[in-house]
C-alpha cells in the first residue's frame, strides 16, 4: 500500500526524527533501560508536551485529531530509534481500546490523563492455566470501598515493569 503523507504528517515525522536523533541516541537508551523503571519519565513528559500522546485521538476527546496515521508515524520512528517508553501499551492499546469500546464516562475519565502522560497503562490478559481461552479467567476484581482489589495471577502483562 502506498501511503502519501500530508504536509502535516511529514512535519510530524521530520520533527520526531530530529528530536530522537538529538535526545535519544543509543547511549541514552542504554542508560534508560538500565534504570529500575526501564523507561524515562523525562522523555515521556516531553512526548506528552509535544502532543505525541494526544496525536491519534479525536479532538472531542482531548486529542489532536491526527488519527491512526499519526500513530503509525510515531511508532515507525520510535521503532527506528528503539524507544522504550510505553507508547504502544498506553496510547495505542489501552487508549485505543478506551476510545473505541469505553463508555462516555470512561473516555472522559481516562483519556485526558493518558494524553497528558499522567497515567501509564498495562494489559494483563493471559493466565497460565487458561491456555489462551479468554472465557477461562480465574483473576477477580473485588470492590473494597471506592476501589477494586485484584486477586489472581497473569502470565502475560504487556507494559509491566514486573517482567523485567
Amino acid at each position: 500500500m502506498d501511503i502519501q503523507l500530508t504536509d502535516e504528517q511529514e512535519l510530524l515525522r521530520d520533527s520526531l526524527q530530529r528530536l530522537l536523533r538529538n535526545q535519544y541516541d543509543f547511549d541514552t537508551r542504554r542508560k534508560i533501560i538500565a534504570t529500575e523503571e526501564g523507561w524515562s519519565r523525562k522523555h515521556w513528559d516531553a512526548f506528552a508536551e509535544l502532543g505525541l500522546l494526544a496525536a491519534p485521538f479525536p479532538e472531542e476527546l482531548g486529542g489532536l485529531g491526527a488519527g491512526p496515521l499519526a500513530s503509525m508515524i510515531i511508532m515507525q520512528e520510535f521503532g527506528r530509534n528503539l524507544v522504550v517508553e510505553p507508547f504502544f501499551e498506553t496510547i495505542v492499546l489501552a487508549g485505543g481500546l478506551i476510545e473505541q469500546a469505553g463508555t462516555s464516562a470512561q473516555r472522559e475519565a481516562f483519556l485526558p490523563e493518558i494524553t497528558a502522560g499522567k497515567t501509564i497503562w498495562a494489559l494483563a490478559w493471559a493466565e497460565g492455566s487458561s491456555r489462551y481461552d479468554l472465557s477461562n479467567v480465574a483473576t477477580i476484581a473485588a470492590r473494597h470501598g471506592d476501589e477494586y482489589v485484584l486477586s489472581g495471577a497473569k502470565a502475560a502483562v504487556i507494559g509491566s515493569a514486573m517482567g523485567r
